[in-house]
């Protein structure tokens, strides 16, 4: 029998039947376009949503933590500073000077303001010393509390939050002057610290402002009692001494 000839496909037929075959199978330019336009949004939507889930959740806790630590600084600070200054003071005991008269009445009172500006002055010293020694605090965040709630809290993981504080203080004084009864008064002397701390942390700075008042010195002033007073307000009643027998 004659043989037949039957010729062979070449590779490189194939190859080119392949590249034929693969080229069909990729997505053609508006469906390429259409596939990165709904990759880019849901990125774009990933990232949304952390945005607003830091800023709803993680600020307000990190806000309330800066909050905390800086009242709490500026509290210590201030208390530290008087109790420091008053003792040690020498001039304590010559705020206040009486007069009396032969009788032993107390006829008049001055303050030494000069042994009082001392005193102030080392107040707001020790006050600026301790608040520029304020550094920074760590405190613990927990993750699962903040975003999801208490049950999760004791599964989470903590996110250290790195609090900067800086502070300063002032401080100035203040007579306050009180009727407790008939020509009766109290005549007291105060000093007023302010402290401003300003804690940065991640996404918030918070500015905290703590004031305290301390009575540096008082007196009590108690006048002669009249024989008539008529008190003020409604209802009021004169008080007369008794009427003298014949």
């Amino acid at each position: 029998m004659p043989q037949t000839f039957r010729p062979r496909r070449s590779r490189g037929s194939r190859s080119s039947g392949a590249s034929i075959e693969w080229e069909s199978q990729t997505p053609s330019g508006p469906r390429r376009r259409y596939l990165g336009i709904k990759i880019s949004g849901g990125i774009f939507a990933v990232v949304l949503l952390l945005v607003i889930l830091i800023d709803t959740r993680v600020r307000p806790s990190i806000a309330a933590i800066a909050d905390t630590v800086a009242r709490r600084a500026a509290t210590e600070a201030m208390n530290d500073a008087l109790q420091s200054a008053i003792s040690h003071s020498p001039d304590t005991g010559k705020m206040l000077h009486v007069a009396t008269d032969r009788e032993g009445n107390v006829r008049m009172t001055s303050f030494d303001f000069h042994a009082v500006s001392i005193l102030q002055a080392e107040v707001t010293k020790e006050s600026e010393e301790t608040l520029g020694a304020l550094s920074r605090e760590t405190f613990p965040l927990p993750i699962g509390q903040t975003l999801g709630g208490a049950l999760l809290s004791p599964f989470s993981p903590e996110l250290p939050v790195r609090i900067h504080l800086v502070g300063s203080a002032h401080s100035s004084i203040h007579m306050e002057v009180k009727s407790i009864g008939i020509n009766q008064s109290v005549h007291a002397l105060y000093l007023n610290v302010d402290a401003e701390v300003q804690a940065v942390a991640p996404l918030v700075t918070k500015p905290v402002e703590v004031q305290t008042s301390v009575p540096l010195a008082y007196v009590v002033l108690n006048g002669e009692i009249p024989s008539t007073y008529v008190a003020k307000g409604d209802g009021a009643l004169p008080v007369l001494p008794p009427a003298k027998s014949p």
